[in-house]
């Protein structure tokens, strides 16, 4: 359903984003991670949902509203990594772009 207000799953559902959906799954199967950040209601929640459906591996979701430190950004990642039974091994690396994916 194109209106409707919940968040897609499904890329037939995601009309005219299939280009950040390429992109987003490149970035990740580079082993790079993605932050998707804008206002409210423009979509980065059904562009993940279905970025982690397209990779048919596991994926972990994030809802980072209320998150104002890095030790609260880590604490919810380990809470979810632990609440989903994922096992990670992992390094991080802090790359900004400010901008279109485009």
């Amino acid at each position: 359903m194109i209106f409707d207000l919940h968040p897609k799953e499904n890329i037939k559902d995601l009309i005219g984003r299939e280009s950040e959906v390429k992109y987003v799954i490149s970035q990740l199967s580079s082993g790079n991670w993605v932050l998707i950040s804008g206002q409210r209601e423009i979509g980065k929640t059904s562009l993940m949902k279905v970025v982690i459906n397209e990779m048919k591996k596991p994926g972990l979701y994030l809802n980072l509203r209320g998150v104002k430190s890095l030790n609260s950004l880590l604490s919810l990642l380990l809470s979810e990594i632990n609440r989903n039974k994922l096992n990670f091994n992992f390094h991080v690396n802090f790359n900004f772009i400010i901008g279109n994916a485009d």
